[in-house]
């Protein structure tokens, strides 16, 4: 009697398990994959304002002097830092 309740209840629950580690595969594999492709953006974003800034800062210093060239150029890429900071806290007090 107890054989009859009991085998069909470790079925489904080895059933159950192995359809929970599947997801949590699945889960972990698409998180993994957004983590790749968020590093990749990230190197590619600092590249790009990178060659921003010397573009800005090449342009500035032929017609103004280096040093107020160098000053302005800092001053936007402090600009961004500062936007990006500030995006980041609001992130983070999202989730808490």
């Amino acid at each position: 009697m107890i054989h009859q309740l009991l085998g069909p209840f470790i079925v489904k629950t080895a059933n159950l398990v192995e359809a929970e580690g599947r997801a949590l595969r699945r889960a972990s594999f698409d998180l993994m994959l957004a983590i790749m492709l968020l590093g990749v953006t990230l190197v590619l974003t600092l590249g790009s304002l990178a060659l921003l800034a010397a573009g800005l800062y090449l342009g500035l210093a032929a017609a103004l002097s280096p040093a107020a060239a160098m000053a302005i150029t800092g001053g936007c890429i402090a600009l961004i830092a500062a936007m990006g900071a500030m995006l980041t806290l609001r992130m983070i007090d999202r989730f808490n």
